[in-house]
């Protein structure tokens, strides 16, 4: 049987390497945004059942900038979640296993969960919609594939709230123990 002190030291010791592959992770995240900015990743739309692609590097630069922004939200949600798991870690290596700020960031986790499924679901009308305004697109996109509701952010962001839930109530709890004599 293991003691407490041998618990604890190994969960600081996942939580230390979990820590470097959060910023192994979020330097890959970076390096993948920088190089689909200078790439020539065509932008590749449906316009009445007939795909319609533009190279990136043909947009004028103000909108590449603005595509840039919107091709990049869901990985700035991304590197949110990142940091939500950093500090974690970063709780759990100082031994602050059940606390109100773990249940804060098990909460914020699974509403980055959440904004990169909206994200997913507006990516395709903001981008459309986007390049109509510029008319640059004759017309808006095809929508009928766009606004299926991904549930693979969702499940997930659901179960974080009810982990930040369970995470709560127990660092309500050990604050309760902690306080009886």
């Amino acid at each position: 049987m293991t003691s407490p002190t041998d618990e604890t030291s190994k969960i600081q010791r996942i939580a230390l390497w979990l820590n470097l592959l959060i910023w192994a992770a979020a330097i890959f995240a970076l390096i993948e945004t920088g190089f689909f900015f200078f790439s020539d990743i065509p932008i590749t739309l449906y316009l009445q059942g007939e795909l319609w692609t533009k190279e990136f590097s043909s947009f004028a630069m103000q909108d590449q900038l603005v595509l840039f922004g919107l091709l990049s939200i869901e990985k700035v949600l991304w590197l949110g979640i990142l940091y939500q798991f950093w500090r974690l870690c970063r709780f759990y290596r100082n031994n602050q296993v059940f606390t109100v700020q773990n249940a804060y960031c098990f909460m914020k986790t699974g509403w980055l969960l959440l904004g990169i499924c909206l994200s997913e679901v507006a990516l395709i009308p903001l981008v459309g919609g986007y390049l109509y305004y510029r008319q640059i697109l004759p017309q808006m996109p095809d929508l009928q594939y766009a606004l299926i509701f991904n549930v693979d952010y969702l499940v997930p962001g659901l179960f974080f709230w009810l982990i930040a839930k369970i995470m709560e109530q127990a660092a309500l709890m050990q604050e309760e123990a902690d306080l009886t004599i």
